[in-house]
C-alpha cells in the first residue's frame, strides 16, 4: 500500500498547483471584467476593472507558478493593462530563471510598457537581506502610482510563505530579532495562527499595512491560495493587502508572547508601539479577497481518484478532517487508535457495515469535510479485503525538543513507526501504511516532503535494538530526518527488492496548502 499512499500524495499536490488552480477555464476576461471560478467552475469573484491599469504582485512558495499560469491564461487585451509587475519568490527554487523567462515572453506579447521584476528570497522560509530589498522595492513602486489617472487596480496572487518573503520590521526591532521571537514561538508549539499575529506586529506591511502605500480610491483584489486552518484571510501571508480586521490590536501579539515566555526587551518595543491607524491613512479603498485553492481542494482530488482508479485499489475513503491544527503526537495516536477499532468491530457489526463516532470532529469549527461520524457502509463478507483510506488534513504543531534535524511530518511518521513496531503483528497483517507530508514539499530545514512507514519499514527496527534504540532518541531529539535517513542506507544494504526509501523527496513542488496525512489498512 506504500506505493499507493505516494500516488495519493502525487494526485494531491498535482490537484492544487497554480497550472491546475489557474486555467483558461478557470479564469475569464470579458468586457473589462475578470472572472474567478473554482475547480467546478462555479464563480468566485467578479472583478471589474473600470478602466483601470493593472499592478501585479505575487507574493509566496506559489508565486512564480501563480503568475505564470495566471497570465498564460488570461487574453492580451487583459495582460496589456498590466504596467507593473512584482514577483517575490522562495530563492532556491530550480527552475526559477525557465520560470521568469516564461512570464516576461507572455508579457511583452502585449506590446505594453511594463516594468517586471522578480526577487528570490528566504530560501529556508526565513526573512533574509533579500526579503528586505524586495519589499522596499515594492511599496516604493506602489507609492509611484499615485500618478496613475484613474488609480491603480492592484491584484495580488498571495501563497504560503509571503510572511517571509514580504517582511520589513517596525523602527526599533532588527531583524534578527524579529526572527528569533518567531523562532522562539515555533519551537515552543505556537500555531500559524498565533505565528502570523506576532509577525504582524512587528511588522512595516503585513496586516493591511501595505496598503498603506496606494493612493486613495485604488482597488484591491487578493488572489489566495490558502495554507492556514479555516481561511483566514487576514493571516494567510499575514495579509499585507487585506484590511485590516476593526478593533484589531497590538495586544493580541504581546498576550502570545507572554503566554510562550518570550524576550521582555521585544515585548517592551510592542507594548509601546502604536497601533497603526489605517483608517486615517488610507482613504475610500475597495479590497476584495478570493480563496482560490486550499487544503480541500487537495483532499477532494485524492478522494475522486482513489474512488474512480481500480489501479489504486481502496474501496472506503474517509476524510476525518481537512482542519486539523492540534498535537502532532495526538494526531498520530488518535489514527492508530481509530484503525485498530475499525479492525477490531468489523465482525460485530450488522450487515458488515460500521458508524463510529469520528474523533477529529470539533463542532466549533466550520469544516464541510468534517464528518460527525466514520461510516464504512461497502464491506461484503464474500470479499477477501475491504481496503480503507483515511485523510487527515491541516497544520499539526509540536513542540521541538533537543537539538535534532526534521520537521513536523517526518516526526509524525516517526511517531507512526512506533505505534506501528509496538504492536508489529497485528498492524502488519491488516497491511497498515502511514504517510505524513507538507504539499509545499519542504518538512522543516530539510530537503523532505515528509515520510512513509508499512510493515517492510517497521519490520527492520523490530529486528534490531540497535535501532529500537535510536527510534526512541529520535523522538525524544526530535531528530526524524536523520533517521529515516539511516533506514533508507540499511534498507540498501539489505538488499530487500522491496526497498523504498521512507522519505518523500519531490523538492519544492511550487503549491502550498500545509500538510496531508494518510493512514491505510485493510480489514
Amino acid at each position: 500500500m506504500i506505493k499507493n499512499l505516494r500516488s495519493m500524495f502525487d494526485i494531491a499536490v498535482r490537484a492544487v498547483k497554480p497550472d491546475s488552480t489557474f486555467t483558461a477555464n478557470r479564469l475569464k476576461y470579458e468586457n473589462n471584467k475578470l472572472m474567478v471560478l473554482d475547480e467546478k467552475c462555479s464563480t468566485v469573484g467578479c472583478l471589474n476593472l473600470e478602466g483601470r491599469n493593472v499592478f501585479l504582485l505575487a507574493i509566496g512558495k506559489a508565486s512564480l507558478g501563480m503568475t505564470e499560469s495566471f497570465v498564460c491564461s488570461l487574453p492580451i487585451d487583459f495582460l496589456s493593462r498590466i504596467r507593473i509587475a512584482r514577483i517575490i519568490y522562495p530563492k532556491s527554487h530550480s527552475n526559477d530563471r525557465s520560470i521568469i523567462s516564461r512570464i516576461h515572453e507572455r508579457l511583452s506579447a502585449s506590446n505594453a510598457v511594463i516594468d517586471i521584476k522578480a526577487f528570490g528570497a528566504a530560501p529556508q522560509n526565513i526573512p533574509d537581506a533579500g526579503s528586505l530589498a524586495a519589499t522596499k522595492d515594492v511599496w516604493t513602486r506602489l507609492t509611484q502610482t499615485s500618478t496613475w489617472d484613474p488609480p491603480p487596480f492592484l491584484i495580488t496572487l498571495i501563497s504560503g510563505g509571503s510572511s517571509a518573503l514580504l517582511s520589513h520590521p517596525i523602527d526599533g526591532v532588527a531583524l534578527e530579532d524579529k526572527i528569533q521571537v518567531i523562532k522562539e514561538l515555533s519551537l515552543r508549539g505556537a500555531s500559524i495562527q498565533q505565528l502570523n499575529t506576532v509577525r504582524s506586529a512587528f511588522s512595516k506591511v503585513k496586516s493591511g499595512k501595505l496598503l498603506s502605500y496606494l493612493p486613495n480610491n485604488s482597488t484591491v483584489a487578493n488572489l489566495i491560495m490558502s495554507d492556514i486552518v479555516g481561511n483566514p484571510i487576514h493571516l494567510i501571508g499575514s495579509g499585507p493587502t487585506v484590511l485590516p480586521i476593526p478593533g484589531s490590536s497590538n495586544s493580541q501579539a504581546l498576550d502570545i508572547m507572554n503566554h510562550f515566555d518570550c524576550s521582555e526587551a521585544l515585548k517592551s518595543v510592542i507594548n509601546t508601539t502604536e497601533r497603526f491607524n489605517f483608517e486615517s491613512t488610507v482613504k475610500n479603498l475597495s479590497v476584495e479577497n478570493l480563496i482560490v485553492c486550499s487544503n480541500s481542494y487537495a483532499i477532494r482530488a485524492v478522494i475522486e481518484s482513489a474512488i474512480k482508479d481500480p489501479e489504486i485499489g481502496f474501496d472506503d475513503v474517509i476524510c476525518l478532517t481537512a482542519s486539523y491544527q492540534g498535537s502532532v503526537v495526538n494526531m498520530v495516536e488518535t489514527l492508530f487508535k481509530l484503525v485498530r477499532q475499525i479492525i477490531q468491530q468489523k465482525w460485530k457489526s450488522e450487515n458488515y457495515e460500521l458508524k463510529l463516532t469520528n474523533p477529529f470532529y470539533d463542532a466549533s469549527c466550520e469544516d464541510v469535510m468534517m464528518p460527525k461520524t466514520v461510516g464504512i457502509t461497502s464491506m461484503s463478507p464474500d470479499k477477501y479485503s475491504h481496503e480503507i483510506l483515511l485523510i487527515v488534513g491541516g497544520e499539526p504543531t509540536m513542540v521541538v525538543t533537543g537539538n535534532g534535524l526534521g520537521g513536523r511530518n517526518q516526526h509524525a511518521a516517526l511517531v507512526a513507526l512506533e505505534k506501528y513496531a509496538d504492536d508489529f503483528n497485528f498492524f502488519k497483517s491488516h497491511e497498515v501504511a502511514f504517510l505524513a507530508a507538507g504539499t509545499d514539499g519542504q518538512d522543516g530545514p530539510t530537503d523532505a516532503a515528509g515520510a512513509v512507514v508499512d510493515k517492510n519499514v517497521a519490520s527492520l527496527v523490530i529486528h534490531s535494538e540497535e535501532l529500537q534504540s535510536q527510534l526512541s532518541s529520535s523522538i525524544r531529539n526530535c531528530d526524524s530526518y536523520n533517521f529515516f535517513s539511516k533506514l533508507a542506507e540499511d534498507f540498501k544494504v539489505s538488499g530487500d527488492e522491496n526497498f523504498s526509501s521512507p522519505h518523500i523527496k519531490c523538492g519544492h513542488t511550487g503549491t502550498n496548502v500545509m500538510d496531508l496525512v494518510f493512514i491505510s489498512f485493510a480489514i
